[in-house]
């Protein structure tokens, strides 16, 4: 079932870097607008707080349930970044990212918004931001990128801020 977005966005958005005991990270890959790959996130809207919007992110995008005691703050909380999405005013957010342990659960991609979805070891993830700094220096046409992209650009922004790709 299609989710009926808002049609004004709330300059909102959290993410969640979901670590299992293997320490791979649940990553997707987006159906819609922004191209790439990321951890589960979304806008606050009428979710309550940050942390709440983080757990119904979670649910909604992988099926899997994290609870807000499981939530960690990480340095990025009500950080403005100048991003885009589908949205009308949509050119920026004030960003909240988590981090949480989730055992190795199976994920359950929601088909409305994602491609695909799956844990991803430290040597994938560092794939895919080199991937993601090639798109960046024009070494990957527009049409390829769609077709087979990296990180989400914010993204690779983030994990390289806390530590978990060079």
């Amino acid at each position: 079932m299609s989710e009926i977005l808002p049609e004004y966005c709330d300059n909102k958005s959290v993410g969640v870097i979901i670590e299992n005991e293997d320490g791979a990270i649940a990553l997707l890959q987006r159906a819609r607008f922004p191209v790439g790959i990321a951890p589960p996130a979304g806008h606050i809207d009428a979710h309550g707080s940050p942390e709440e919007a983080a757990v119904a992110e979670v649910g909604e995008e992988l099926g899997i349930v994290v609870a807000i005691e499981g939530l960690r703050k990480t340095i990025i909380e009500g950080r403005r970044i100048d991003n885009l999405c589908r949205r009308v005013g949509g050119d920026h957010h004030e960003w909240w990212v988590f981090e949480a342990n989730e055992p190795k659960s199976e994920l359950k991609p929601s088909p409305d918004e994602t491609k695909s979805a799956g844990w991803h070891d430290r040597t994938r993830l560092q794939e895919l931001a080199k991937r993601t700094r090639a798109f960046r220096a024009g070494r990957i046409p527009e049409a390829e990128w769609e077709a087979d992209p990296g990180l989400e650009e914010l993204w690779l922004d983030f994990f390289v801020e806390l530590g978990y790709v060079e």
